[in-house]
């Protein structure tokens, strides 16, 4: 693929949140922490964090030894045609809102079918609530977080009826919060795929289709997840 074409006459939008030590994180995660190492004349410093923090990238071995880690995944599965479904609405009148196979069939009706090689995203307003990890986690009296993420449903219809490079969305987990069985990471990891969570997708500029979307996590060897880069190039008009 000729990524350089891609820029052409286009608008890039970088869909990723900025890092810090107050970022949003998945409970019990470690979060940044920056230690200066340089000296009189240069500035340098060692990071640690959780590999799952911030705008990040889970690899098929995520979820299952023996699968494709961080470093194995192929440069052409990293670019790839969005398709973004807004479910905003949904989820703001139901925090732990699923996105159904129903509401795909939706897009398609009004957009056409997902085309291969696709990275399908959910929009479900969350990134408006990256201020405050409180609002983000969303815990309940019940002691669980309240989040939207992706149906088990959704999840097994893009992997057996469409052919898809990725799923992504701009929460914690592409399972709703409340999940025990994490069924979305099990089918989309499980099949070989890679997705991205906490991307940021509050840009309205974001088409339902024709952008595309470039994933670049770190090339961790053997990693199951990285910190990511991600850029969406949407054509300009």
């Amino acid at each position: 693929m000729d990524i350089a074409s891609l820029f052409l006459d286009s608008d890039l939008i970088d869909a990723t949140h900025t890092f810090s030590a107050t970022t949003p994180i998945w409970p019990n995660n470690t979060k940044l922490l920056r230690c200066p190492t340089g000296g009189d004349n240069y500035n340098a410093e060692a990071y640690v964090l959780s590999g799952g923090c911030g705008t990040h990238t889970d690899a098929p071995l995520h979820f299952k030894k023996g699968m494709k880690s961080i470093s194995d995944l192929e440069q052409d599965d990293l670019v790839s045609p969005l398709v973004l479904i807004d479910a905003t609405k949904q989820c703001s009148q139901n925090h732990d809102y699923a996105l159904s196979k129903a509401d795909i069939l939706l897009w398609e009706a009004e957009n056409g079918t997902i085309p291969n090689g696709a990275f399908v995203a959910m929009r479900s307003g969350w990134s408006s609530r990256w201020h405050s990890e409180q609002e983000f986690q969303n815990f309940g009296s019940d002691g669980q977080m309240h989040f939207p993420g992706f149906s088990g449903e959704a999840a097994h219809f893009l992997i057996e009826e469409r052919d898809i490079h990725a799923i992504g969305i701009d929460t914690l987990s592409l399972d709703i919060g409340m999940s025990m069985d994490f069924i979305v990471h099990i089918t989309i990891l499980g099949a070989g795929k890679y997705q991205v969570e906490n991307m940021d997708l509050r840009d309205s500029r974001i088409p339902a289709k024709g952008a595309w979307i470039i994933a670049s996590p770190m090339k961790l060897k053997d990693a199951p997840e990285a910190p990511t880069r991600v850029l969406i190039v949407v054509p300009k008009k």
